[in-house]
């Protein structure tokens, strides 16, 4: 039974009431099917929200990783199309070098082809240096795993190399410098070394170890191999003794001179009691032997800077810091990140290389005389040996970076797919949505119609 009252409509703000949740209802559907999207505010799905934002970082990752990875295979393409052509080079000075040895040539035949040699090596080093990617070079890396003196070919050098125990955390460090060094020294020089550590160091080795004169880098390579280090650390270092027995090494060849001592602790003298020898002698014996001693050690420890200049004076020989050196290899080993993920720590390590003619160790190539073309037939196949494993190097990692690239394009369609189920909005659900809500609101704006003229009963009633 309803009342008949005018001052409150209650039928009329109920039909309002269901109508605005249907215009509400109404809105949402037109929204969603407009946009797409099933989630256009944190209102609509706070939780659903918040997993789709952070996927649609990953994918947005994803994708330019993607784009860098395909940076990454370029780059590498770009480098190893400049290691083809230098290939090419050094085939061509190769076959040169076979011609210029056969004595058929004049003197002056042998002339013209060492023209062309020199150019070739001219353009390897120009063509190492132009290989470039955004301005990055590729081929033309300063490689600071080297020792940095200068020796003029043809040269005996000596490395008298400290194997105590305080030089575990570098004895990697120095055997490799060690070798490239001696590796790319000029035709005609020979190297040797004397190992040293404590003057007591219990049995073995003797001290120190002396290695004979060589020029063969894998006879370089395998001496350096076989080295470990002996001795408990700093003390009673024997230093000056293995300085004099490497003079005593030198003969009558006319070579020049070198010793590069490589420590990183105090020799211990004659003031300390566990050495016949004081600094001054064993300059002097230098200067006598017209032999350049060079240093190699920590220079931010006075001592032991202080010593090797006293050692070195008068000797025209260059002091170098250990510290500086290794530093520099972490700085300079120059390989270059490619960021293949969309978080961090995810990607991979492209390798740079020196590929101009002095770190191929061919600047010295001749045809003659037949030794010396013998010897520089030695070094251009090792610069090919070099060169190819540089070129292996490369094209293994480009297939990885290639196969990278279908991963991370797989795993960015897959969480795409995964957000489209979260966020995006079915349109056939909408418009069943959107057609429920307009039949309703027609029929609530109709029957708000009726309820409206109800109080006019009442008003029926006052006119009769």
């Amino acid at each position: 039974m309803s009342n008949m009252v005018v001052a409150t409509n209650i039928a009329a703000l109920n039909t309002h009431r269901n109508l605005k949740g249907v215009s509400t209802d109404t809105t949402k559907a037109s929204g969603r099917l407009a946009s797409g999207i099933k989630i256009n505010s944190a209102a609509d799905d706070a939780a659903g929200l918040a997993i789709s934002e952070k996927m649609r970082s990953q994918i947005r990752g994803l994708e330019q990783a993607e784009k860098n990875v395909e940076d990454g295979i370029n780059l590498i393409k770009t480098a190893e199309g400049g290691m083809s052509e230098i290939s090419g080079m050094l085939h061509r000075q190769r076959e040169l070098i076979i011609q210029g040895m056969n004595d058929t040539n004049t003197s002056d035949d042998r002339k013209n082809i060492q023209k062309e040699l020199d150019q070739l090596n001219m353009e390897i080093t120009a063509m190492a240096e132009r290989t470039e990617f955004n301005t990055i070079p590729l081929l033309s890396i300063p490689q600071t795993n080297t020792i940095p003196i200068k020796v003029t070919p043809p040269a005996d050098v000596i490395f008298v190399i400290d194997i105590s125990g305080s030089m575990q955390g570098s004895l990697d460090f120095v055997k490799e410098t060690v070798g490239n060094f001696a590796n790319k020294l000029a035709s005609g020089s020979r190297v040797a070394f004397v190992l040293y550590s404590d003057e007591k160091s219990v049995e073995p080795p003797e001290q120190p170890i002396i290695s004979d004169f060589t020029s063969e880098t894998n006879e370089i390579d395998n001496f350096l191999n076989s080295i470990s280090l002996y001795g408990g650390g700093d003390s009673d270092e024997s230093g000056l003794e293995a300085i004099i027995a490497a003079i005593g090494m030198f003969d009558s060849s006319g070579s020049e001179r070198h010793i590069v001592f490589m420590t990183d602790a105090l020799s211990h003298t004659k003031d300390t009691g566990f050495s016949d020898l004081s600094v001054s002698e064993v300059n002097q014996a230098l200067i006598d032997n017209n032999v350049i001693f060079n240093g190699v050690v920590p220079l931010d420890l006075a001592d032991i800077k202080k010593q090797i200049e006293e050692i070195g004076n008068g000797t025209n020989g260059e002091t170098i810091d250990l510290g500086d050196l290794l530093e520099a290899k972490k700085e300079n080993s120059s390989p270059l990140w490619i960021q293949s993920g969309a978080n961090e720590n995810q990607g991979v390590w492209i390798d740079r290389y020196d590929c101009r003619a002095e770190a191929l160790g061919i600047t010295s190539i001749v045809t003659e005389p037949y030794e010396a073309a013998e010897r520089s037939l030695v070094s251009l196949d090792n610069a090919l040996d070099m060169l190819n494993a540089n070129r292996a190097i490369a094209g293994a990692q480009q297939n990885r970076l290639e196969y990278a690239s279908k991963s991370v394009a797989v795993s960015a369609v897959n969480l795409q797919d995964a957000e489209s189920r979260i966020r995006d909005a079915d349109m056939a659900k909408e418009m069943m949505r959107l057609t429920r809500a307009n039949v309703l609101n027609q029929a609530g704006i109709a029957m708000l119609t009726q309820n409206v003229q109800a109080p006019n009963r009442v008003l029926s009633l006052i006119q009769q």
